[in-house]
Formats: structure tokens, sequence, C-alpha cells
């Protein structure tokens, strides 16, 4: 089995989140990185950094794509096939990772 293709995204979306106690864009997507290599993932697609714009702020993912061009750009790049799905570092320290393929 070859190895899952994988992209980072990292987000701050609030002043609150982007506070010197809280998890950066650099430990989220260093953090990332770890979460990669130690399941013998392989990064295919680099980073996806969002700075102050929030998904949750939207019901509808189609209309949070089009408010935050990097979610749409990730989500563009993973229907040709660049990479399976995206992983990330929540604000509670747990990764997370979801599946892009669209299966």
């Amino acid at each position: 089995m070859s190895a899952i293709r994988t992209a980072i995204w990292t987000a701050v979306s609030t002043e609150e989140q982007a506070r010197e106690d809280k998890v950066s864009l650099a430990a989220q997507e260093e953090s990332s990185r770890a979460l990669i290599a130690g399941r013998a993932w392989k990064e295919t697609a680099g980073s996806y950094v969002v700075a102050g714009a929030s998904r949750t702020r939207w019901v509808n993912l189609r209309d949070a794509e089009l408010a935050i061009p990097e979610l749409r750009r990730m989500l563009d790049y993973a229907q040709v096939g660049d990479h399976e799905q995206a992983g990330n570092h929540d604000q509670g320290g747990e990764h997370d990772q979801g599946d892009l393929s669209g299966d």
C-alpha cells in the first residue's frame, strides 16, 4: 500500500487564538508534519494557511469556500488528486485529519 498523500491545514481564526499562549500557525504546521511523519504518510501538497478567517462562521461549506480562498484551493487540489486528506492540529492539542478524496 502506498503512503497516504497529505496536505497540511493551519488556521487561526481570531485574535484570541493568535495569542502567545495558544498554538501558532507555525506550531500547528510543525505538529502536523510530525503527525504525517509518524504515520508514514507523504506530504504532497505543502501547507494551506489561513490567518483570520473562521470556517465555522458559515453553515454551508460552499459559502466558506467562496470566502476563504485557501479552503477552495485545498479542495480543488484534492479533487485533481494532489492529496487525499489534510492533517491539522486543533486548538485542543489533538491531531485531526480529513478525507478529501471525495469517495
